[in-house]
């Protein structure tokens, strides 16, 4: 009897092919399995600073020349859930062209149901 010689063309497909079996097995034993992923966290506070500012904008005389305050924790606090009060400031040039810093407090609450916010009060000083 002659013996086969086993090439390495040969033992490539083999390799390829246990790589394709593993590969089946993995993906179907991955979709089988149910994993619970924990709800992500949300932080609010830097919405409702975000929010603020918009509602600063439609107040402003020249609204492209305004500089906010750089958004940090502190500017924002959470009274009870889901209402902020805000308190930050604005540079933005007036009418004449002047640059000017007013400052302002916000106070709003975000709708879990509507997923929209409502503005309680803005008060400029």
């Amino acid at each position: 009897m002659k013996k086969q010689k086993v090439t390495k063309k040969d033992n490539t497909f083999l390799w390829i092919g246990l790589g394709f079996a593993l590969f089946a097995i993995l993906l179907l034993v991955g979709s089988t399995l149910d994993l619970e992923v924990e709800p992500k966290v949300v932080d609010r506070s830097y919405y409702a600073n975000y929010m603020t500012q918009q509602f600063v904008l439609n107040d402003l005389k020249s609204p492209a020349t305004c500089e906010f305050e750089r958004y940090t924790t502190d500017l924002v606090n959470e009274t009870t859930p889901n209402v902020f009060i805000v308190t930050s400031y604005v540079d933005s040039q007036n009418s004449f062209g002047a640059m000017i810093r007013t400052y302002y407090i916000a106070e709003l609450k975000y709708n879990l149901d509507t997923d929209r916010w409502t503005m309680f009060d803005l008060y400029y000083y």
